[in-house]
């Protein structure tokens, strides 16, 4: 896969980590926690303005703890959008963007 862009969003060394990755029009977003449960926030102010997008979010089913299960939602984003990440301990989240039709206003 070749990457026409790469963003870290967010991090601290040992604790967690948010990049965005961009090939053609289409971005993916990782987050990766360590041992401690956590929500983040994770701006897509990096998409370019005025135009709608489709996230596919992949997120811990569960971050309580348990059942290691993946919730998968899917939701119309911009660039204005922040999104929510509960992270359990060890866990993690995936979102695909991929642009919607037509532009917001």
């Amino acid at each position: 896969t070749v990457w026409d862009e790469t963003h870290v969003l967010q991090g601290q060394v040992g604790q967690h980590i948010t990049t965005a990755r961009r090939s053609g029009d289409r971005w993916f977003v990782g987050t990766m926690n360590a041992v401690a449960r956590r929500s983040l926030e994770v701006p897509l102010a990096f998409l370019p303005p005025g135009r709608a997008f489709t996230a596919h979010v992949y997120a811990d089913a569960r971050p309580e703890g348990g059942d290691r299960g993946v919730r998968i939602e899917t939701r119309r984003v911009t660039a204005d959008t922040v999104l929510t990440a509960d992270l359990a301990a060890n866990g993690g989240q995936a979102i695909w963007i991929e642009p919607s039709d037509g532009e917001t206003h």
